[in-house]
């Protein structure tokens, strides 16, 4: 019954939505089965569609993170998912599907899913654009295996977190997850667990990781400008106590997020459980 929502085009009513982002999530996998979860940034209309059925990324008018496995990744005929998603009015929008284009400056995504999603568990902030040029990136980026305490600290106090997938047949998707700062736990040097809040009651991500362990979630820092990527393997746990998800780590990057972005809290979540 819930799949209902699901269509194979972006409804009419939410074109102008995805023309107004500034923000998009994309979940790609790599060559050797490694699932990504990339946030991008851009000016207003850099993503957009005209018709429902296909999707224009306008590379050009995107602020790349370099190291980011996105821009190694996309390729034509390649699975991707996409989250829309504003934080300061807690609205969001899924849109998956496969990559008929993949050019120097455009991307297009050919939709086979798309569907919106309630505002659960959004931490609401306000984007602003400052003057890129008098902003420079704080911070080099960084890489490795085990969560260095760094890495460690910033899931544990995250309060947004966005985790992609890839279901063997059917492709990638790339979903949002949140809660109050300490809802992400460490279990041990190279395992993470994360909550499955009741959210729409389709269970993508918990379906896909069925089908496929492999997924890639990312956590942001909004004060530090950073965001740390993390790719490895992810069981769905369905206890009587909550669902969760079970995440080890393969490999981590830190990487700073374009420095043209500020954002600034408005508030937490009502629905946030109380962190455990």
């Amino acid at each position: 019954m819930n799949s209902a929502m699901i269509s194979d085009t972006i409804m009419r009513g939410a074109l102008p939505f995805l023309a107004q982002q500034r923000f998009v999530v994309l979940g790609t996998a790599s060559d050797d089965g490694s699932v990504w979860a990339s946030p991008v940034l851009g000016k207003p209309g850099f993503v957009s569609s005209t018709d429902g059925h296909q999707v224009r990324i306008d590379v050009t008018q995107a602020l790349p993170v370099k190291r980011d496995m996105l821009w190694f990744d996309i390729r034509q005929g390649a699975h991707m998912g996409m989250l829309a998603i504003d934080l300061a009015t807690r609205r969001r929008l899924r849109i998956n599907g496969v990559l008929s284009r993949v050019s120097s400056n455009e991307l297009i995504l050919d939709v086979k899913e798309s569907y919106s999603n309630c505002p659960k568990y959004i931490q609401r902030r306000n984007l602003v654009w400052d003057d890129v040029s008098s902003t420079p990136a704080k911070f080099p980026a960084q890489a490795g295996e085990g969560m260095t305490s760094e890495v460690r600290s910033l899931f544990e106090s995250a309060d947004t977190l966005f985790i992609a997938t890839d279901h063997t047949s059917r492709g990638a998707d790339v979903s949002h997850r949140g809660g109050n700062p300490g809802f992400v736990h460490t279990v041990d040097a190279k395992t993470l667990r994360i909550p499955d809040y009741p959210g729409n009651g389709l269970f993508n991500t918990m379906g896909n990781l069925i089908s496929n362990s492999q997924a890639g979630i990312t956590a942001m820092d909004f004060a530090g400008g950073r965001m740390v990527q993390a790719t490895g393997r992810a069981l769905a746990l369905f206890p009587e106590s909550g669902r969760s998800i079970e995440f080890t780590v393969d490999r981590w990057q830190l990487l700073p997020m374009p420095a043209v972005a500020r954002w600034q809290f408005v508030d937490a979540s009502p629905f946030n459980p109380i962190a455990k």
